[in-house]
């Protein structure tokens, strides 16, 4: 979410001027795709919601050594605690 805010904190036309400069696609949406996917996908991992590792495992990608710390860590996380009993999927559990 840190990301996603800091996006919109500097101005969304900042963040859509680099993808312009470097040649990404429609700047303009996948500008403000990247800050919504980071808001709402940080925010879900937050409260607990669609959490879960596959039998593959964990896959991260390439843009550096603090992003896959922050994977490791959260993950580290929930592994080791749980959603938490305040989550979307705690709350799944008990009502099913």
């Amino acid at each position: 979410m840190e990301h996603g805010y800091a996006k919109l904190a500097r101005g969304p036309e900042h963040f859509i001027a680099i993808l312009h400069a470097i040649g990404v696609p429609m700047p303009a949406l996948m500008g403000w795709a990247t800050i919504l996917v980071e808001l709402i996908g940080g925010f879900a991992v937050f409260i607990g919601a669609f959490v879960a590792v596959t039998a593959g495992g964990a896959q991260f990608g390439q843009p550096g050594y603090e992003t896959d710390l922050l994977y490791l860590a959260c993950l580290l996380s929930l592994v080791l605690s749980g959603s938490g009993p305040f989550s979307v999927d705690g709350r799944r559990s008990r009502s099913a």
